[in-house]
């Protein structure tokens, strides 16, 4: 079951990101971000999601379900305390860090 992350064709990252995103926006309220992130298995997406159940993300109601693969690419859920997209993934580089 896990070669169905790896076989099959794969839209491009920035058309996949920019799909994702609007997608988004029909299965949550909250705040979130889409881009793509590796680990030991290589590339996927990752769908971030603001949310105060982030010690029980089954907690979590989704407006709409997202798919296990999305445009080709294993897809992964990752739920935020509120605010941390703004203040950490999208925050500038401080020059006086």
């Amino acid at each position: 079951m896990a070669t169905i992350y790896w076989a099959g064709a794969k839209a491009p990252k920035e058309e996949a990101v920019k799909a994702l995103m609007k997608e988004l926006a029909e299965c949550t309220d909250n705040r979130y971000y889409a881009r793509f992130e590796s680990d030991g298995t290589g590339a996927h997406i990752c769908a971030i999601v603001e949310t105060e159940h982030t010690d029980d993300p089954s907690k979590f109601i989704w407006k709409k379900q997202l798919p296990e693969k999305f445009m080709g690419w294993r897809l992964v859920r990752l739920f935020v305390p509120r605010t941390y997209i703004d203040i950490v993934l999208l925050a500038k580089e401080r020059d006086d860090a």
